[in-house]
This record gives structure tokens, sequence and C-alpha cells, in this order.
């Protein structure tokens, strides 16, 4: 189902009750006021956060009846259920290392997909690590050792004052280049934009995030909240580049964010309603996902997409959305592949952990993760001038 179908659907309060997920691996118990996560696994059930009903929504997306949860790209089909699975009327807490280690390798076995594409083999990964585990070695240890052998940015462990996140990029040193590099930009969007005109014909905007276009925004802020300033700064770059007749998106230097946020600077780009690609969590049915043009400031030039390893996560789901629209053509190297959402999870010992649980695909079908989405045009990995450049150079020839 096409979300812009959702649209015409009734969007309801999730009613009280028990309601499983078809394809996160949670259980959620909800009253009047209150939602709780359960976290399910083969290893057992471990009791994950509580919400009020309004920061749910926030996070988790509004219920559309007879489909699920819709949080836009995402659609989560949830199933209402009798009552508490067994395992949850008495869920896992307990500091036993070997307890925790086995609801965090059924939890990776059971939910992330891929395994394959990043030539891991879990089994193996897993049977090696219980061996270090039974010989006493620090769990936090060990776990990371597994998460690094697999090499997905999207997967994170927290452990009280310990933590680790394989994150490859400087952030601030990458962003800091590419602004000490364009001379006369501007700032906008709490300076997670950076745009001018190249020339009098060609606009320029390099998005670096998805998300915290204004002060005060985090990660545990409701998407929604972070679309309005979204909205807001995309109006004013395209006003003031209004005129130009093609424009570079630079995305070189984008550490993700919403996907929310990726699908409304698409939707500056979009000409007509189409799909863009195609999604499905682990076990969950897959979807289409579409995309329709904006009602406010959009352009409708061509455009060169600028794309590297250092474009993740929403990034990426920008990149892939601009690459489907036909107006636009991708140069530079691949992205960094790491789409999917990392997906908070919960051990019995209280640390937390993320997983990457959606797949993502081409409308075609093609999966992007560990791959990344590819340029149409080639180009060598040079200082960021000669990369635009090029990009000036293909979309004047078009």
């Amino acid at each position: 189902m096409q979300w812009i179908l959702l649209q015409a659907l009734q969007i309801a309060v999730l009613p009280a009750g028990i309601w499983q997920s078809s394809g996160y691996g949670y259980v959620l118990n909800v009253d009047e006021k209150r939602v709780q996560i359960f976290e399910v696994s083969k290893a057992g059930c471990v009791e994950g956060e509580k919400y009020s009903r309004e920061v749910f929504e926030g996070l988790f997306g509004s219920y559309v009846e007879g489909l699920g949860l819709d949080r836009f790209p995402t659609k989560d089909p949830v199933l209402q259920l009798k009552t508490l699975p067994d395992a949850c009327r008495k869920p896992l807490k307990t500091k036993d290392p070997l307890v925790n280690f086995n609801v965090f390798a059924a939890t990776m076995e059971e939910q992330y997909p891929f395994f394959e594409a990043r030539k891991v083999d879990w089994k193996a990964s897993v049977a090696a690590a219980r061996a270090r585990l039974n010989q006493g070695d620090d769990l936090f240890d060990v776990l990371s050792a597994m998460v690094k052998q697999v090499g997905d940015g999207h997967l994170t462990l927290e452990a009280g004052k310990r933590s680790l996140d394989i994150e490859k990029a400087d952030w601030k040193a990458l962003r800091t280049s590419l602004r000490e590099s364009l001379q006369d930009v501007k700032l906008a969007g709490n300076r997670r934009l950076l745009y001018k005109k190249l020339a009098e014909d060609v606009g320029y905007l390099a998005v670096l995030a998805e998300g915290g276009w204004a002060e005060g925004l985090t990660e545990d802020s409701p998407v929604a909240q972070h679309l309005k300033p979204a909205r807001e700064a995309m109006n004013q770059v395209l006003r003031e580049l209004r005129g130009v007749k093609a424009m570079v998106l630079d995305l070189r230097v984008n550490s993700g964010g919403y996907d929310a946020v990726a699908m409304e600077i698409a939707s500056r780009f979009a000409k007509d309603r189409q799909v863009v690609f195609r999604k499905h969590a682990t076990g969950g049915a897959g979807y289409e996902v579409t995309i329709a043009p904006s009602t406010e400031e959009r352009f409708e030039g061509p455009v060169a997409v600028l794309i590297g390893e250092n474009t993740v996560s929403a990034g990426e789901t920008l990149a892939l959305v601009m690459s489907a629209l036909p107006g636009a053509m991708l140069i530079g190297q691949p992205t960094r592949g790491e789409l999917s959402d990392a997906i908070p999870k919960r051990l019995p010992n209280g640390w937390s952990f993320t997983v990457s649980i959606e797949s993502i695909l081409t409308k075609d079908g093609a999966l992007i993760e560990a791959k990344g989405v590819q340029p149409r045009v080639l180009s060598p990995k040079g200082d960021w001038a000669s990369d635009i450049a090029l990009a000036l150079t293909k979309i004047r020839n078009r």
C-alpha cells in the first residue's frame, strides 16, 4: 500500500490492548495513558521503554486502522493479541552475562537481515563469542567485538558509562572543510544547509543532515518537530535561489537523520507523483514508497546530486529518491550503504543496543544496504571543488 493512499484512510488512536509488530520484534501493552514496550526474541522477553501516548505517537507514528503504525515513509503493521505472550508476563531482568549474551545473539539472528550482504558468518561469530564468554571475558568486550565484525554503523551498544559507536566519519571536521572550500556561502536550517549561486544560472545547496534544523531538536524529538523547520528552511533557500536554471545538490557530507525530512527535501525537486523505492522490516510485508511534488517552494530544473562515502543513512534515502527522479543525475562515489533506521533494543541487564532491521530496495528491487546508492557518473576521489566543477559540466551539457 503506497503512503499517498494511506492519507485517505482513517487515522485513529491506537486502541488499548496488546499489540504485536509484524517485523520489528516488539509487543506493546497499551492503556489509556501509557504504552509499554516489550522486546521479544526466542531467548525471551525484555521490558523496554514506557512512553506517554503523545510521545509514543511522535516517535512511532500514527495508527491507521487496519494497517498499523504509519511514520512516513515507514509502515509498521501491528496485530492485536488477546493477552501478553507468556514470556512477557515475567520478562527477563538479570545481570547474568550468558542470559544477556543469548538475548543479543538471538535478536541479531532473528532481525538483522544483512549478514550475507556484509559477508559475516553469524553462527561462527556467536560460537566464538560464547567461547570467550565461558572463559571469563567481559560481556561488553565480547559484544563489542561482534558488532565491529559486522561493520554496520547503525549497530551501537550502550552499557552505562561504556558505549560503542563504530561511526567512521569526523563530521565536524568534514563540515568545516566543505564550508571553508565555498566562498560567500550562506547558512540556513541551524547550519544544516549551505547554499549559494555558483553562477547566475546555477544554484548550490549542501544538505548536512536530515534533522536538527532548529535549536533544541534532538534524536528524541518527534519527527513532526523536525519537519516544520525543514519546510521553512527549504522555502527560504529556494526563494533566494529563485531564477536559477540548474541546481547542484551536495550530499557528500551528510550524516543522516529522519527519512521523513529526506522525503520533504526530495519533494521540492519532484515533478510528478511516483514510486521511488521499496521497503520492509525483517519478516514484515514489503511496500512501495511514493513521493509527491511539494505544494510549497519547488525547483523543476535539472539537478546534479553529489554523493560519496560520507553520504549516510537518511542522506542515502535522499540520494535514492533523487536517483528515481527524471531530472536528477547522481555524480560521485557510492554512498556508505547504511540505510536502515537504527532500531533501539534492550538487554535484561538494562544495557541498550540498536539494530538495522529495515531492507531498503530500489523500485526495481535491488538491495541498497552494504552496496550503497550508485552514482550515474563516477568521479575520482578528488577535492570538494573538482566534484562541483564536474557537476557543473555535466548539468550544463544535459
